[in-house]
């Protein structure tokens, strides 16, 4: 069969899997209606470039259904599934720093600090960083219940409130923290470091949720 005006380039199908839907008889259930369709295409005359039916937890699991293109997704950003013994491999997270950079440091005593103010200053020549990320950038709305992060690799408290393009820092224990200290989220300062798994914690969410949960408009770093 052929047509003036239309060319067929190829034919995709992506099963529910993995997404909180997870029966294997359903999930074979679709692969064999791929193959199906695949069929009566061919049969039909029409040529078929490509094929791909794979997301990430199928190429891992159903082997038999790479045909010649595979749509690895979250595997690519290192977010694993189970795996069949001939492809279990440790796949490394993309999402291996999230950090900032302090842009004003004060004293409660310098602000003139208004009480009963909404964190609990705990001495009273503490000390607040500001750094520019908040839950516009994908931070909790609400701060995180012993929430921290890393300066000069020492843990510091984040204060609340979270707000939506700045987050409170207490600087009490690092008297010479200054404008530009690097400020880590998540990653590695010194000789502590912050985790997936610890920030998924302190966030309440998932490993997995945290790609698509840290804002796009943060600036990226690439490493090869």
């Amino acid at each position: 069969m052929t047509s003036r005006h239309l060319r067929l380039e190829g034919v995709y199908g992506h099963p529910m899997t993995s997404y909180g839907f997870e029966d294997e008889s359903y999930l074979l259930g679709q692969l064999r209606g791929f193959k199906q369709a695949i069929t009566a295409i061919e049969a039909a005359g029409i040529a078929i470039p490509i094929r791909m039916v794979s997301s990430s937890a199928i190429v891992l699991g159903y082997p038999e259904a790479d045909w010649n293109a595979v749509d690895p997704g979250r595997l690519v950003v290192g977010m694993s599934f189970p795996a069949v013994e001939e492809r279990k491999a440790v796949w490394r997270p993309a999402l291996v720093g999230l950090k900032s950079r302090l842009v004003l440091v004060k004293s409660l005593a310098e602000i003139g600090a208004v009480y009963p103010a909404p964190f609990l200053p705990l001495r009273p020549q503490m000390r607040i960083g500001l750094i520019p990320i908040g839950w516009s950038d994908g931070y909790p709305h609400r701060m995180p219940e012993g929430a921290t992060a890393l300066i000069r690799g020492q843990r510091v408290r984040l204060l609340g409130p979270s707000h939506s393009e700045l987050l409170r820092v207490d600087l009490s224990d690092i008297s010479d923290a200054a404008i530009g200290d690097e400020v880590v989220l998540l990653g590695q300062s010194g000789e502590d470091a912050i985790g997936l798994t610890e920030l998924a914690d302190q966030w309440g969410v998932t490993t997995r949720d945290l790609f698509p949960i840290i804002g796009k408009t943060l600036p990226h770093r690439y490493f090869g």
